[in-house]
């Protein structure tokens, strides 16, 4: 068994309550090491202090390791300074990306 498994975390964030009514969105993701595999329901708390819920699990056999997509209705500072704050909270992110 491995010391630790290669996990890499991905999120998706809209500016509403579903992708239907939402008019932006932007992409988060994560990479980290975790002394076990990771399961549905695992609460994490990134290095920065931000946090995440995993969704859903899956290998990636290219790339050898675990891609985890996380619950997107945690947003506690509303959608555009969630945005500004990512990377300083553990996440890389992209721009805002309006949808049409």
């Amino acid at each position: 068994m491995p010391d630790a498994y290669q996990t890499r975390l991905y999120q998706n964030c809209y500016n509403a309550e579903n992708e239907i009514e939402a008019t932006q969105r932007f992409a988060r993701w994560a990479t980290l090491e975790l002394p076990f595999q990771p399961f549905v329901g695992l609460m994490l708390t990134l290095e920065g202090g931000g946090w995440a819920k995993l969704a859903s699990v899956s290998w990636d056999v290219a790339n050898a390791n675990f891609e985890c997509g996380c619950h997107r209705e945690f947003l506690p500072y509303g959608f555009e300074a969630e945005h500004e704050i990512s990377e300083e909270t553990g996440w890389s992110v992209s721009n805002i990306i309006v949808l049409e």
